[in-house]
This record gives structure tokens, C-alpha cells and sequence, in this order.
């Protein structure tokens, strides 16, 4: 089932380290303004509405993304963003 109102602001993905994939998804999340989603919700919608290997692995709500003067997302910061917000990703980059 759809939710017809849309609690995100913005989502934006991004490919991370993974040793046995390759590459792994990681998505982070801006919420609009007194929104709420849980993580269940959002694993659960994701399982429903996604094909397997496209459901985020890691997942991280943020205020605000990194951007450029001209506005567009930076999404090579984001990937620094992950190797802090999700520690095991250093595990990944190892050996």
C-alpha cells in the first residue's frame, strides 16, 4: 500500500564499500519539516516497492545535505559522511 503523503524531503543514495558485493547501497534521508518515519516503515516499504539488491543497507536521517554554491548535492561528501556514520564500512576498505 502507498502512503499518499510523502514524509521525505529529499532521499539521496549512494554506492559504499562491500567485500562481497562490490558495492553496497547506503541512503540518507532529509525528512519535511514535522515529519516522523520509523526505520520499520521504511525497511518495510522498501522490501515491498524495491527489488532485493536496491534496499538500502545503511540508512541515516539527516537536517541538511552537503551542497555545491550552485546547489547540487555532493555526493562525494556523503561518502565520507558514511565511512563516519557507519563504521563498519572501514572493515570494508581493509585488506
Amino acid at each position: 500500500q502507498k502512503n499518499p503523503v510523502r514524509p521525505e524531503k529529499g532521499v539521496y543514495v549512494i554506492g559504499v564499500p562491500s567485500r562481497r558485493l562490490g558495492e553496497e547501497v547506503a541512503a540518507y534521508i532529509q525528512l519535511k519539516d514535522g515529519a516522523t518515519l520509523s526505520m520499520d516503515d521504511l525497511k518495510a516499504h522498501c522490501k515491498l516497492n524495491l527489488a532485493r539488491f536496491k534496499v538500502p543497507k545503511y540508512v541515516k536521517f539527516v537536517h541538511f545535505f552537503p551542497q555545491t554554491v550552485t546547489g547540487k548535492i555532493k555526493k562525494f561528501e556523503l561518502r565520507k559522511w558514511a565511512l563516519d556514520d557507519f563504521p563498519e564500512l572501514n572493515q570494508e576498505l581493509e585488506d
